[in-house]
């Protein structure tokens, strides 16, 4: 079975690591053999494509990604991540169309279990990507181009939220277990 996009109409799910106290962000950026050419050296948050050919639902394609490329942080992601929204996204500049982007939050409690995380996501598992914690303001810096696809959007919708204060946010997003 094939992990590629395959026709108009896919969903995405992507899930965002934010930790308020540090006001730092977990990114993935893209290798420069990454198999889609058009991503190569791209910014991303953890994310897959949801195959509805196995009833995966958004939970449990992110479940599926973590399992395959962060087993030890797994658990710790998806017990507490909360769903923030879906986003109707175009595709890349190859295809025509829009895509389902649904997307997750998960917001580090202290700066104990983000250190926990990294020494989970650094534990294994196989990568395709360098990991990153960058500083928000270090995340702001990032053109919307130097994301994967439309991902920008995501990405300044997302400051947007965390200047209003992300505690507020948070608890908005507690309905969304």
């Amino acid at each position: 079975m094939s992990n590629t996009v395959r026709v108009l109409g896919d969903e995405m799910v992507f899930v965002i690591i934010y930790d308020p106290d540090k006001e730092m962000i977990y990114l993935q950026q893209k290798d420069a053999t990454y198999w889609a050419k058009d991503f190569r050296l791209m910014h991303s948050f953890v994310g897959t494509g949801i195959r509805p050919e196995n009833r995966e639902n958004a939970r449990d394609a992110l479940a599926r990604k973590l399992k395959e490329e962060m087993p030890f942080a797994q658990k710790m992601i998806t017990d507490e991540m909360r769903f923030w929204k879906t986003f109707r996204l175009p595709w890349r500049k190859s295809v025509e169309g829009e895509y389902a982007c649904h997307v997750f939050v998960r917001m580090m409690a202290s700066r104990y279990e983000m250190s926990d995380l990294v020494d989970a996501i650094r534990s294994g598992g196989k990568k395709r990507a360098t990991p990153t914690y960058i500083t928000v303001e270090r995340f702001k810096q990032i053109p919307p181009e130097k994301f994967m696809g439309s991902l920008g959007v995501v990405a300044g919708e997302f400051l947007e939220e965390i200047e209003k204060g992300s505690e507020q946010f948070w608890e908005s997003l507690e309905k969304n277990k």
